[in-house]
């Protein structure tokens, strides 16, 4: 096959797999202090580098570039305000003496939770991937293939607290090879880095006894007109790098977080309609009363005893599951106009994963809804009705929750496999669910 009829071939399937044209231009080096924190290499016989088996390009194409790789380890306080965190994608190609090198290019995301998605994992919950560049139907997002220096970031939600694991999955071929010539090489290697965050403060404005409603694009947490509500900004913290000086570099050996630095924090209630501080406090929870109706954009700022200042922005493009950032609040004028759950009885859903594997995966999620604001139990008992573990126990406003479980009892021991029950009560509600543990 000559050279110009193999790059017209290639072109075509380009064309067609939707990896010729694209929006993103991947970035030129990996910043300093940035964190590797995973690496997979692709290889292959240089014989069967040549088109048209073309390997190391049909192993990327056959493989999940991150198959729920756990990122947890790495995930800060920080993180957690921000309610985010950039993992850094970079490829190495090898080249073969004699023959140009091929680039390479990263599928976008489809959300169509196939083989090809790019999401994340959390205590059976999953995160969506929040990064607006990388949001497409179309395939690849690359205006020109990237080179062995260059990168791309991927940005994942992330929840309040993570559990055992926060997991992330980029699908099959979401890595490929991009030539107009061939993907003739012998070798690549993809790697994973954590974006270097900053020293500084980091706002974080929650309503943790309010539910999520994802009836929007963006969610939000809905309450009554003229009823009080406190805000919980204790996720707020401040990071410091602790250094020490080798000669005339720098080397930092530590990093610390804490919220004990802070001030002040100062809260502006309806940033898109009225910018302005409405509320603060040297305390971490405030309490507001909304006296209109309508979408509230709720921002945050923090300051430290110098007077630094940090404010909760946020990227407001999250999807089910993520976090609202920023923090968006309905003010609604009647209970008629708060969700259909209102006039439905409350609920107890079958718990997920059914069967529960804790060997597979480390809780079961337990989801449930009141229709009005109540007192709250959800326990777990033995066949013979023994009490395990009280999951909740406190006040709750009307809304879906999920709660989790991880097979053990209250003295945190695993407890064996069998039948077990979940039972939750609210007011008059009464609600029992089965479920198997296998071990």
């Amino acid at each position: 096959m000559s050279k110009n009829i193999l790059r017209f071939g290639i072109i075509i399937y380009l064309t067609i797999m939707g990896v010729a044209n694209g929006s993103v231009t991947p970035r030129d080096s990996i910043p300093e202090r940035a964190i590797e924190i995973h690496s997979k290499v692709y290889v292959c016989e240089e014989w069967e580098a040549e088109p048209p088996i073309d390997k190391v390009a049909t192993l990327l194409g056959k493989d999940a570039t991150a198959n729920w790789l756990d990122i947890s380890q790495w995930i800060t306080p920080v993180h957690l305000a921000q309610g985010f965190v950039d993992i850094i994608v970079t490829a190495g190609i090898g080249q073969i003496q004699g023959i140009e090198k091929p680039g390479w290019y990263m599928r976008g995301d489809a959300d169509d939770q196939g083989e090809q998605d790019i999401r994340a994992l959390c205590s059976g919950v999953f995160y969506d991937l929040i990064d607006l560049d990388f949001k497409t139907t179309t395939g690849n997002v690359f205006e020109q293939s990237a080179e062995d220096s260059q990168y791309v970031i991927l940005r994942f939600g992330l929840p309040p607290v993570i559990g055992n694991y926060y997991k992330i999955y980029i699908g099959k071929g979401s890595v490929g090879l991009a030539s107009t010539f061939s993907e003739y090489t012998d070798s690549c290697q993809v790697k994973f880095y954590l974006w270097p965050l900053d020293a500084g403060l980091y706002a974080c404005p929650d309503l943790s006894d309010v539910a999520i409603s994802y009836e929007v694009l963006t969610p939000v947490r809905r309450v009554l007109v003229n009823t009080l509500i406190t805000f919980d900004c204790s996720r707020s913290i401040s990071m410091d790098f602790d250094t020490l000086w080798v000669d005339t570099t720098i080397e930092l050996i530590d990093t610390t977080f804490s919220s004990e630095n802070i001030t002040l924090y100062e809260l502006d209630t309806d940033n898109n309609f009225n910018p302005g501080v409405d509320v603060t406090s040297d305390k971490p929870f405030l309490s507001y009363i909304y006296r209109t109706s309508g979408l509230k954009k709720v921002v945050l700022t923090v300051r430290d005893d110098s007077n630094n200042a940090s404010r909760s922005n946020g990227n407001p493009r999250v999807t089910i599951s993520s976090n609202p950032l920023p923090l968006w609040v309905e003010v609604i004028d009647s209970i008629s106009n708060l969700p259909d759950y209102t006039s439905n009885v409350s609920k107890l859903y079958q718990c997920a994963p059914q069967p529960y594997i804790p060997s597979e995966c480390p809780v079961t999620n337990i989801k449930y809804m009141i229709t009005s604001p109540s007192y709250l139990t959800i326990k777990v008992y033995t066949f013979s009705g023994d009490l395990v573990k009280t999951l909740v126990d406190e006040p709750k406003s009307a809304g879906e929750w999920i709660t989790t479980w991880d097979g053990r009892n209250k003295h945190g021991q695993e407890v064996g496999a069998g039948i077990y029950f979940c039972v939750m009560e609210s007011g008059n509600f009464r609600k029992i669910e089965r479920m198997v543990m296998i071990r």
